[in-house]
């Protein structure tokens, strides 16, 4: 049996992270408020509190830079703080392309709500050998419209975007 090699260590953010700036929640504060209103003409209080409670979470995961964290590929698996997933567990993997930068996508073959675990590569150098290595172990796929959620598909559908201009 073969020892546990490192074959490529990086420290990158914990997830992706784009500072957003005043304009941004200057665009998003008259529709929090139509929305607050709305509910509250129809008397739906508890609803108004859960939207604000995620409201506060968007704000607190915008507002506040992630930590660094360590990844390190080996030849048994994957290791993100602490976590060790191994290569048999992997079922595939994807590369996706946001605003906030790349991300390799791993996706597992267990665990009923955490199928897929995120690789936050520090550079483009760090991208190709990572992706390298993982392609040795994991078969790739291509992102497709079914790995969006069903909120993004609609939105998508009828036209409109999140996005900063």
């Amino acid at each position: 049996m073969e020892q546990k090699r490192t074959l490529l260590i990086w420290e990158g953010p914990e997830r992706p992270f784009k500072k957003r700036d005043k304009k941004f929640y200057s665009k998003m504060i008259p529709l929090v408020v139509a929305i607050v209103l709305f509910l509250t003409f129809a008397g739906q209080f508890m609803i108004i509190i859960v939207f604000l409670s995620l409201l506060f979470a968007a704000y607190a995961l915008y507002a506040t830079p992630p930590k660094k964290s360590s990844y390190v590929l080996t030849t048994e698996g994957v290791e993100v703080e602490g976590e060790s997933i191994p290569w048999k567990k992997m079922e595939s993997y994807f590369i996706s392309n946001n605003n906030e930068g790349t991300v390799i996508n791993l996706d597992l073959n267990v665990g009923s709500l955490m199928k897929r675990r995120f690789l936050i590569p520090d550079s483009i150098e760090t991208l190709e050998k990572a992706t390298k290595i993982i392609e040795q172990y994991v078969k790739r796929k291509e992102p497709t419209n079914e790995n969006k959620s069903s909120a993004s598909k609609i939105i998508n559908r009828i036209g409109l975007s999140l996005k900063e201009e």
